[in-house]
């Protein structure tokens, strides 16, 4: 008897192991304890950040690290497939930045599936609103998330609430992430999600870029992660293409998935397969 196929010719099982890195990652709780160990290492040379609050729950909140004279801000959201990690996680990411002159917020947010994924992009969009507004004039705003992260920098920059104006973000950078929840809706991952369809139209940046700025964008995946998670990131890349927005579309030969967060700093490597010439 043939097995019925939930999309794109898998079954249910395939597309199961398409959305579950613990298929070629098995180790991920050594990969999440190095980020802290590193992230402490980093707060323990550079200082604490500073905490800003955007909501009354204690994770709604940013880790603001400054440096004087600042050329920009960037803002960073981090993965953990919705429902896990912490903005602690990230810290590390930002020495370059920092580096670079430019001030580095990590972003917190509740977490499914405490709150539905509605209330986290929520979230998003209000911690990148409350962000920008303590900017100075002038400073460049550069937004990036990975995984699960990238998801909620999108829609925080691409898809602004109904009858919001897009945030005036330099460039968008999205790091191995997911772009359309049609699929994931279909797959294991909507037991903690409970998306319906309605839901997955609505929270889909790919399918929510008709109020999107000409923002740059660049999305990083590597070769060597999960193919679903590839084709996201493709895909994304020939919408904005096909939307007239300036997209870089790159592939790397980072190690896994997570190790296409690596990636994220100012000096993006250009070496790679770039699929759209820069305008």
């Amino acid at each position: 008897m043939t097995e019925t196929t939930v999309f794109r010719g898998m079954t249910r099982d395939e597309l199961d192991r398409q959305y579950d890195q613990r298929t070629l990652v098995p180790q991920m709780a050594l990969l999440f304890d190095d980020w802290l160990q590193r992230s402490t290492a980093f707060a323990t040379r550079h200082g604490m950040p500073h905490r800003i609050s955007y909501g009354p729950d204690r994770s709604q909140g940013v880790d603001l690290f400054a440096v004087p004279d600042a050329r920009g801000l960037h803002v960073h959201y981090h993965g953990g497939a919705w429902k896990a990690l912490e903005s602690r996680h990230a810290w590390w990411l930002a020495e370059p930045w920092l580096k670079a002159g430019y001030c580095f917020a990590a972003v917190d947010f509740r977490l499914v599936p405490v709150v539905r994924l509605a209330e986290q992009v929520r979230d998003a969009r209000l911690a990148l609103s409350g962000v920008h507004e303590l900017m100075e004039p002038g400073l460049r705003l550069v937004v990036s998330g990975h995984s699960s992260g990238a998801h909620l920098a999108a829609m925080a920059v691409l898809a602004p609430e109904a009858g919001q104006p897009a945030p005036q973000c330099d460039h968008l950078i999205l790091a191995s992430g997911i772009y359309d929840l049609k699929p994931v809706r279909l797959s294991g991952r909507n037991d903690y999600l409970r998306l319906d369809h309605a839901d997955a139209l609505s929270l889909s940046p790919e399918l929510r870029l008709d109020s999107a700025s000409g923002c740059p964008v660049t999305l990083i995946w590597s070769r060597n992660e999960l193919a679903e998670f590839q084709r996201q990131s493709r895909s994304m890349a020939d919408t904005l293409h096909r939307a007239g927005m300036p997209v870089d579309g790159l592939t790397s030969s980072a190690a896994n998935h997570f190790k296409t967060w690596d990636l994220i700093t100012p000096d993006i490597p250009t070496p790679w397969n770039r699929q759209y010439p820069r305008p």
